[in-house]
């Protein structure tokens, strides 16, 4: 039995999901964006994913369970990035958005001193 390595994956971000692909099964895991806070807080920025088997249909001489684990780890960290951009975006704005989506006004700004 084989044992996936981070080289055996390709992860494509999206401003609605992450797409995380299994080479050697051709396998695609499908992560939305959770838009919610309650959500997001629950269970991470993260949906479970959506998962299409290509060539073989499952993971071939790979344990599923691994794969899955790394396909999401690997998400994780992609999107990471992304979330610190929404982040300093709701600390300026104090608007939660997800993408270029407004979702709801909440709060005033904060007083944030204003460099020149």
């Amino acid at each position: 039995m084989k044992h996936p390595t981070p080289s055996d994956f390709i992860v494509k971000v999206e401003e609605s999901h992450v797409s995380v692909i299994f080479k050697p099964s051709n396998s695609d895991y499908y992560f939305g964006r959770l838009v919610d806070p309650e959500d997001i807080a629950r269970f991470g920025p993260l949906s479970s994913p959506n998962v299409r088997h290509g060539d073989t249909g499952d993971t071939g001489d790979y344990p599923s369970e691994e794969v899955a684990q790394m396909a999401h780890s690997l998400a994780v960290k992609a999107d990471k990035p992304i979330i610190a951009r929404e982040n300093l975006h709701l600390a300026v704005r104090g608007t939660y958005w997800h993408g270029s989506a407004c979702l709801a006004k909440t709060r005033t700004p904060p007083s944030l001193p204003l460099r020149t």
